[in-house]
């Protein structure tokens, strides 16, 4: 995991509140992933506000992501709400080639949007937890799944499995040898040193 620097002022200015970050992951592909975290407010299913700052994180990623084209991209993170309270995300992956990887997780043998949250509050499983992508990096998701674990009472565990292709990695290092001159004259004054200890 390779900490990274953002691009965009709205992607800093939301970094500041600890809600919202982007690292490098070398999974052993050719490249490194460009992987964002994010965290929404609570309530966004009941409470517009919420849902509109929300919205702001995931329309700080996508921009963000633009400004990064070198990179293939991810998202993952609790997002407090279902997809349409968040219009940022509807762009994300109705415009922008993004995929929610849990709402087509049958793709891996598994159920599609699985619920992923069951707060201490309700009798009622949701589904906050999200992992994103860009569509280029779906050939390369080797398997997903939601996974309960009782270590977490609250969250489940969404698992992705990558699988890239084996890389053939090839590097050139040209190397200098020392000086000649300074391997000479360090040699001169050794011999020279050494002969004045014998007289």
């Amino acid at each position: 995991i390779i900490p990274m620097v953002a691009n965009t002022r709205t992607f800093k200015d939301l970094e500041g509140s600890g809600r919202i970050s982007m690292f490098c992951l070398d999974v052993g592909a050719s490249t490194p992933i460009l992987c964002f975290v994010f965290y929404g407010w609570t309530g966004g299913r009941s409470d517009p506000s919420a849902a509109l700052r929300t919205n702001g994180l995931i329309a700080a990623v996508g921009e963000e992501a633009k400004s990064h084209p070198e990179y293939a991209c991810c998202a993952m993170g609790d997002l407090n709400g279902d997809p349409q309270h968040f219009p940022a995300l509807k762009q994300l992956l109705d415009e922008l080639a993004w995929v929610d990887v849990g709402a087509v997780a049958s793709m891996w043998g598994h159920k599609d949007t699985q619920v992923t949250c069951q707060g201490h509050n309700t009798t009622q499983a949701t589904r906050n937890d999200y992992f994103l992508c860009q569509s280029s990096l779906l050939p390369y998701i080797g398997g997903f799944d939601v996974e309960p674990h009782p270590d977490f009472s609250v969250h489940s565990i969404l698992r992705i499995t990558w699988s890239f292709p084996r890389q053939l990695y090839s590097q050139t290092v040209n190397l200098q040898p020392r000086s000649m001159a300074t391997t000479l004259r360090n040699c001169l004054l050794y011999t020279s040193d050494a002969a004045d200890d014998l007289l």
